[in-house]
């Protein structure tokens, strides 16, 4: 696996070596440490040019001792590194970078801004999260202790608490079998969370049975998901909550004190992604820990270009993303379709029914109906 770890001089870049030394085996990885150094972007004179040239020499002289101290220290762990200074806007340059390099998983720390700073300014973290193809993980700071908090380099791994939130889409099984790779410490506590979001209005036709069915189907998929948990070594909990996905997974993670949210990522564009939301890029946003976004390399990233698609490489080393859960054998109908189905509303039919009762919502809000 392929990891390009994004620093700059901050305690956050700090916390992001310690998460990859605390979650990954040296043995299966080969890390990439990353210093941005933006370009002079506005329009000038070769004489203002060249002023500024002594400057970035030095910026980049600052960035490679900058890189050059973060590879010691996971060199120190057991990882093989190289380092790389990169001449662009840190966003882009991280997109790109990771592209060329076919990197597997981006991580870096969140500075975590709020209010008009964070308006201004943006988060680079965010940015990286909902455009990058790879999987990404936002490293927090917590200033708990506790199973969730963070440790110092060098002090004694103790174990800490995951929450794995999921659904019943091939994007939450390879959050599962990223979960299952992860090099944890001894004595993690996994808690696998699937929320059922009944908060939409549902056609009164389809609302008794969709309730039931859609508790079920979530008590049966934290049941397959601990199994496998389970098997790997690790002790798991389970929870099934009726909600707002995104709201109920930052609820649980601030309740639970958890140190790392996993996630799978749905990839949604366009249209459909103004409609439903990204649950994940809301957890990364609103969670108080870390975020470890999972997402299936052949997805395209959201929101860009044709071209851009096409910059933000697909990359070399792939994620292994079989199935780990086998889905059940159809034993009826879907009420909706009348394809065959596990349950009476299949999950292409239920999604369809979210999707049209909040455009119907949106256009009675507005008086259009």
């Amino acid at each position: 696996m392929k990891v390009l770890v994004a620093v700059d001089d901050s305690k956050f870049s700090q916390a992001a070596l310690q998460a990859v030394v605390s979650q990954i085996r040296p043995a299966d990885a080969d890390v990439r440490v990353l210093h941005a150094v933006a370009p002079l972007t506005v329009s000038a004179s070769p004489q203002m040019a060249a002023a500024y040239a002594p400057e970035l020499q030095d910026q980049i002289k600052t960035g490679q001792e900058l890189v050059d101290r973060a590879a010691e220290t996971l060199r120190a762990a057991g990882f093989k590194v190289d380092t790389s200074v990169y001449q662009a806007d840190i966003r882009e340059g991280i997109l790109e970078s990771a592209a060329h390099w076919g990197a597997d998983l981006i991580v870096l720390g969140s500075r975590g801004r709020k209010g008009l700073p964070r308006f201004l300014l943006g988060s680079a973290a965010e940015f990286v999260a909902r455009h990058a193809r790879c999987s990404v993980e936002i490293v927090r700071q917590q200033s708990k202790t506790g199973p969730g908090s963070a440790r110092k380099p060098g002090q004694h791994r103790e174990g800490m608490r995951v929450l794995l939130a999921i659904d019943d889409s091939r994007f939450s099984e390879a959050a599962t079998q990223a979960m299952i790779a992860q090099h944890l410490p001894q004595g993690t506590e996994v808690k696998v969370l699937h929320v059922v979001d009944l908060a939409l209005p549902i056609p009164t036709s389809y609302a008794a049975g969709f309730r039931q069915e859609s508790l079920k189907r979530g008590e049966e998929l934290v049941r397959r998901t601990e199994q496998l948990l389970v098997k790997a070594g690790y002790k798991v909990l389970t929870a099934v909550e009726e909600g707002d996905p995104r709201a109920k997974i930052v609820d649980q993670a601030k309740r639970w004190n958890a140190g790392l949210v996993m996630i799978g990522s749905h990839g949604r564009k366009g249209m459909e992604h103004f409609l439903m939301g990204s649950v994940s890029e809301a957890v990364a946003r609103y969670a108080p820990c870390s975020v470890y976004i999972v997402r299936i390399p052949a997805q395209a990233p959201a929101n860009l270009s044709d071209q851009r698609r096409k910059d933000v490489g697909v990359p070399g080393g792939r994620t292994q993303t079989s199935t780990v859960m086998q889905p059940q054998q159809p034993t009826r109908v879907c009420n909706v379709c009348g394809k065959p189905s596990s349950s009476s509303i299949c999950p292409t039919c239920a999604d369809k029914i979210r999707a049209e009762a909040i455009a119907r919502k949106k256009r009675k809000d507005k008086g259009e109906e």
